[in-house]
Parts: C-alpha cells; sequence; structure tokens
C-alpha cells in the first residue's frame, strides 16, 4: 500500500506533532525515528523524525536526502518538510539548505513556505511570523539558547539561509482563492523566485495553500499547511486504540520555554521536582547516581518521578550550546536508568530532549495514538516490550497538561 503522505521532520515533538494531526484527519500514521531500517508498510503515513533542527547544515541535508529517499522508497504520493512553527533556525540554516536539497532531489523549482499553525496561535501576515498575535522577535523565543529568533520577518529570514530568491503570497491572494493563489506563484517562479512565503491566519488559508501548491511534490511549514496538505485526498474514519503498559510515569523536561516553566510550576503543586544541576557534580556519572537515587525513593514512596533541567543551566550562557547537549546526554542516561526500574510511561519536554531519551531507549518507531492537547499526542513504541510515550514540544500545551497526562484516556479534536 503506498504512503498517502511521507514527511521529514527536523525534530521529533514535531514529527510527533505532525504525526498526530495526520491520525487526527483518519490516518494510520508511524512515526520513524531516523530512516534506517524502518518497515513503513501498512501505513497511510509516515513521518521520519531527525535531529536536524541544530546540527551542521550539511549534516541536516544529508540526514533528510536520506529520510526522502527511504519515503520515496516507501511510494509516497505526497511529501512534507516538516519545521517548527517558530521558524526555528539560524542565518546558516539549516531550513533554506535542506529545503533546496530536497527541491533538487524533487526536481522542483519552487518550494511554497508556511509556519502557520492556527491552533497553537502561529499565524503569517505581511511575511510576518506572529505568536498569539505578537510578533515572533518579541516573544521569548527571543532569547532561546540555541537558536534565538530575533526577526520576526521570514522573508530575511529565510534569505539569509537559502541560494534562491524569496517571495511572498500576501493574505488577500490567499482569501481569492487557489487560482488567484497559483497565478501569484507562477508570477513569482516567473521572477526567479524560489521560496514563496504564504500568509495564512486560519484553516480556510492554508486549505487554499494546500491546493495551489497541490501540483508541487513537496512544500514546507508547520503541522497547519501539513494537515491540509494530507486533506487534499478522502480520508478514512480510522482512530487510534493503544493498550498503554501498566507503569508508573515519569516527566523529563529539558525544555525551559515559558510553557513548560508553567507546566512544572503547576505540578510541582502535588510532586517534587528533581532540578538538573550541573555545578553540583563534578562528574556526569555523579549527577546521574544521584538523580537515579532519588528517583528510586519516589517510586518506593508510590511518588511521581518529575526531573527538570534547572533554568540556570540552560540559559542563555556563552556555553548554552554545550550546556544543552550535556543535559541532553543525561536526561538520555536517566530515562535509560528509569527503564531499567521499570518505568514504561514517559512524559519529555522539548524535541532535543525527546531525541536523546529515544536514543537512549533505542526506539526505532513510534505508533501514533489519540492526543490529550493540540500537537500532543501520546504514542507508542513496538513489542515486546512497549513503552508509552508522550513526546512535547517546549512551547505546546495546557498548563496542567503534566497532571496525570496518561490518565485523560479522552479524544480531543
Amino acid at each position: 500500500m503506498p504512503l498517502r503522505i511521507g514527511a521529514i521532520a527536523d525534530d521529533l515533538t514535531g514529527a510527533t506533532d505532525l504525526a498526530s494531526a495526520f491520525t487526527l484527519r483518519g490516518l494510520r500514521t508511524l512515526i520513524a525515528v531516523g530512516a534506517e531500517a524502518t518497515d513503513m508498510a501498512n501505513f497511510d503515513a509516515v513521518v521520519v523524525a531527525l535531529k536536524s533542527r541544530s546540527i551542521a547544515a550539511p549534516d541536516a541535508v544529508a540526514e533528510s536526502l536520506a529520510a526522502l529517499q527511504a519515503l520515496e522508497q516507501a511510494g509516497a504520493k505526497r511529501l512534507f518538510f516538516k519545521y517548527c512553527s517558530t521558524f526555528d533556525s539560524t542565518p546558516d540554516g539549516n531550513i533554506g539548505p535542506v529545503s533546496e536539497a530536497l527541491m533538487g532531489a524533487a526536481d522542483q523549482a519552487m518550494m511554497v513556505h508556511c509556519p502557520a499553525f492556527p491552533e497553537t496561535g502561529r499565524s503569517v501576515i505581511g511575511g510576518e511570523l506572529f505568536v498569539n498575535g505578537v510578533p515572533l522577535a518579541e516573544t521569548s523565543m527571543r532569547q532561546h539558547p540555541i537558536n534565538p529568533m530575533t526577526d520576526s520577518n521570514l522573508i530575511r529570514l529565510l534569505s539569509a539561509q537559502a541560494n534562491g530568491r524569496v517571495g511572498s503570497v500576501p493574505l488577500n491572494l490567499v482569501r481569492q482563492g487557489p487560482a488567484a493563489m497559483t497565478k501569484r506563484l507562477n508570477q513569482l517562479l516567473r521572477t526567479g523566485v524560489r521560496h514563496a512565503i504564504v500568509d495564512a491566519v486560519n484553516h480556510d488559508d492554508l486549505a487554499v495553500a494546500a491546493q495551489a501548491g497541490a501540483h508541487l511534490k513537496i512544500s514546507a511549514g508547520a503541522t497547519g499547511l501539513g494537515e491540509a496538505i494530507a486533506s487534499l485526498d478522502p480520508l478514512d474514519s480510522f482512530r487510534p486504540d493503544l493498550e498503554l503498559p501498566d507503569s508508573p510515569t515519569a516527566v523529563l523536561a529539558g525544555s525551559c520555554s515559558e510553557t513548560t516553566l508553567r507546566q512544572l510550576r503547576t505540578v510541582s503543586a502535588s510532586a517534587t521536582i528533581y532540578q538538573i544541576e550541573p555545578e553540583r557534580f563534578p562528574a556526569q556519572q555523579e549527577m546521574l547516581e544521584d538523580a537515579l537515587g532519588w528517583a528510586g525513593e519516589q517510586l518506593e514512596r508510590g511518588l511521581p518521578v518529575v526531573i527538570a533541567s534547572s533554568t540556570a543551566a540552560a540559559g542563555d550562557a556563552p556555553n548554552a550550546r554545550s550546556v544543552g547537549a550535556q543535559i541532553e546526554g543525561l536526561l538520555g542516561a536517566i530515562a535509560k536508568g528509569l527503564h531499567r526500574l521499570g518505568i514504561r510511561r514517559f512524559v519529555i519536554a522539548g524535541g532535543e530532549s525527546s531525541g536523546a531519551v529515544m536514543k537512549a531507549l533505542r526506539i526505532k518507531s513510534l505508533i501514533v495514538g489519540p492526543r490529550i492537547d493540540p500537537g500532543v499526542p501520546v504514542v507508542l513504541s513496538p513489542p515486546p516490550d512497549p513503552v508509552a510515550l508522550i513526546l512535547k514540544s517546549g512551547n505546546f500545551g495546557r498548563d496542567d497538561l503534566l497532571i496525570d497526562p496518561f490518565g485523560r484516556g479522552l479524544w480531543r479534536s
């Protein structure tokens, strides 16, 4: 059975976010953690989750092309490059270089881009990216320790990292319908534009963008556009039903986004939080042993395990990138230790942290189940020893998300 749609995501929580949208649209969806040796048969959609957002651009290009090849071999009818709805990147990449590499592999002259995601308050107006009505550069993303976003203008941002010219499709043309937008795309192409930033505020705008770009093999953006593209074909009424392993739940939070910090403050009323503070320990092994010792005591007392990076450790210091990598490695090792202690339910906050945990637990694929919040589904690793996970982007989720997350059990659209 050929895939209706195949997607390449530049981090793991972004992959689960998109896969959740595909599942809600009635597609049997698999998340492949990397493209190597993953059986993609018997699924309507596959999202290949990479850890390519913040690595060197040549490496991100190579990994993305390998994922594209795997999806094409699986017979993907449509393709999508999924990046963050806050356009996380730097002047060196990786959105521009990866987009152009994928365009070249697909023999495609233009890429349509749209990071709008109405469910989470992301919109694009006049080529500018807004988060809940606030320009991106005026939000907490301005202080992001790895990819600080100090400009809201997507045309400037993408022009700095792409070789091809960048143009835009304004909202008034989008709202004239697919024919008007297609005409605009053709005009841009004739003037040498290779990347078209599309304005969108709501789902109807994204539907127009999907229809106008339906002739393109691959498009790029956030989950909103990916879901609209998946909706171009008739969909089934499939809804997932996962049997979760019986286990306590552990929360591991590497993200220090404002949303995750609010969620940690909310859960602190009913749980003690272990703060990762690398300066307390001369060696990472000592820090690991201390964290796991604390976790074991919590489990013996029947209490939840919540381990989070301290804001100081993951702040905006000059060595934030290396400290971040240290924390990711530690969270992966903690997850492995908790798995040995019998934990089979995990909530992971942060895309880089999620990738580190998947690597530590050697999980190569995930079946997508019901979502508990927009962009936040429950996923399950395959037998014989399934692990249930909630892999959450740092900026996603309600304030009470960490309180009994697996106990919600409801499908919410």
